[in-house]
């Protein structure tokens, strides 16, 4: 439902090796389209590459507020970046100088939670293979993007989940058996915000959660989301983002979680901070809900966080999440 895109050139810019091949790939299939025009059909994306829409950074009010937000802890002007640094050198220094998970301030007993600003779900092989085309490719992650609301209510988690209308997902109809009632029915007439609640607190699964609108969010403390932007990242494939979370009556910034991903043809799931589980990707399900849930803690959070640290396997290294 979330458009907040503008048709661009697919072109690239800057003169970085990622930005070369990103050139190349271009080219190439240029190159393949005009010499096969008839793979173009409808339903083929041979050649989706060439014609994805780039992310307009400020398209939204709810993406210029991000993009406005004072943290305590600003990307310097100067990235560090050094000429002759590889992908990976200036991938390593990134992480080690900027990149991590910033908290200033702690709330408990947090019954809801607030995100402003939604992400575009992102299905098409052309926009993971673009160089340019997401504004955060180090926060996007498609079933959080797809229903995290889903992930946010649950019995040890929040109560309840809103969000802008626009960031609603719009579930198939085969899927219905899924899920309350309440996520098929129509939208009412004014609608601004979509509030997913637990039913039953001692219920379970997705039944258990039910849709309802409102014209302004109930919750106090909420988060949003946006990319970086500076010389040498893109050009070098490396994509940055920062999630910060707020105490919405003063706009007082509570915490920062800042990350960078590797582009490799496609981004890939190699970023920092890591958050894989079980010996696999370096970043999966719920690793937004992990960030937000220990910043405005819900009454049972650390009920949640024991239960993950004895279900999953924590990276080599890795801290536990509760002390």
């Amino acid at each position: 439902m979330i458009e907040p895109v503008q048709a661009q050139p697919a072109t690239s810019r800057g003169d970085g090796p990622a930005a070369r091949m990103f050139a190349r790939m271009l080219s190439d299939m240029e190159a393949a389209r005009n010499k096969n025009p008839e793979a173009n059909r409808p339903g083929n994306n041979s050649y989706a590459l060439l014609t994805v829409k780039l992310e307009d950074w400020y398209a939204t009010e709810e993406a210029r507020f991000a993009h406005a937000l004072k943290i305590p802890n600003p990307v310097p002007a100067d990235s560090g970046y050094r000429p002759g640094m590889t992908q990976q050198q200036y991938f390593e220094h990134l992480c080690k100088t900027e990149a991590g998970e910033f908290i200033y301030k702690t709330v408990d007993n947090v019954e809801g939670i607030y995100q402003l600003r939604p992400r575009r779900n992102v299905y098409g092989t052309g926009e993971l293979q673009h160089l340019y085309a997401m504004e955060d490719p180090y926060g996007h992650y498609t079933e959080e993007n797809e229903n995290i609301g889903f992930q946010m209510v649950e019995p040890l988690k929040y109560s309840y989940f809103e969000i802008p209308v626009a960031g609603l997902r719009k579930y198939p109809i085969n899927l219905k058996r899924f899920y309350d009632d309440s996520v098929h029915a129509p939208m009412p007439l004014g609608a601004t915000i979509g509030r997913l609640y637990v039913v039953n607190p001692n219920g379970t699964g997705d039944k258990n959660k039910r849709l309802e609108y409102d014209t302004a969010p109930r919750a106090r403390y909420g988060y949003t989301w946006r990319g970086i932007k500076r010389p040498h990242d893109r050009e070098l494939g490396i994509g940055g983002g920062e999630l910060i979370v707020l105490d919405l009556q003063t706009n007082e910034v509570l915490a920062v979680r800042r990350g960078y991903a590797i582009w490799n043809r496609e981004w890939t799931y190699r970023v920092c901070p890591r958050y894989g589980y079980d010996g696999g990707e370096d970043k999966g399900t719920a690793f937004t809900a992990r960030f937000v849930t220990r910043v405005v803690r819900p009454p049972r959070w650390k009920e949640y966080f024991r239960y993950v640290e004895e279900t999953r396997k924590l990276p080599p290294g890795a801290k536990p999440f509760v002390e």
